[in-house]
């Protein structure tokens, strides 16, 4: 296996842009935290830029470099983060922030009609779990009932 130094550097470059588009799929993630706020939305974006990074940097290491992972893409990748950050942050972030307003009002529609089927849904489990509730007062009040007229039996027969 030949090793040539153009392939090397031209794969440090692709690692550079891999660093930039990772920059750049953070801000969207960060313009996606900041529209919806707290919850599970930060943990989960976090995993899901670390998971896309790491295949990434796998995908270009897999196709440019026979599998093998070299420390200098690493470096390229943050270098290219670090460049987006410095330089196209300012540019790209309000840039996100649009795009996850338009994606937002664009699935405004779809997000009404599916908050109404879970209200339904969710009415309707709350009906019929307050009718099984019922239902298993009325058969304790019939065991009960049994049992207490048992017992008046037996006394009936005990006087007989």
């Amino acid at each position: 296996m030949t090793v040539s130094s153009t392939g090397q550097l031209r794969f440090f470059f692709l690692s550079v842009l891999a660093g930039l588009i990772s920059g750049a799929f953070y801000n969207l993630l960060r313009a996606v935290r900041e529209k919806n706020g707290r919850g599970p939305v930060g943990p989960l974006s976090d995993l899901f830029f670390w998971v896309f990074v790491g295949a990434a940097l796998i995908k270009l290491s897999l196709d440019f470099n026979d599998g093998g992972i070299r420390g200098y893409q690493l470096l390229g990748a943050a270098c290219g983060f670090l460049l987006h950050y410095l330089c196209l942050g300012g540019i790209t972030l309000p840039l996100a922030r649009a795009v996850v307003r338009a994606a937002a009002l664009a699935l405004f529609p779809v997000v009404f009609l599916m908050r109404g089927v879970v209200l339904y849904v969710k009415s309707l489990y709350d009906k019929v779990h307050i009718m099984l509730l019922k239902l298993r007062q009325s058969g304790k009040r019939v065991r009960v009932a049994r049992k207490k007229h048992k017992k008046i039996q037996k006394k009936y027969k005990n006087l007989l």
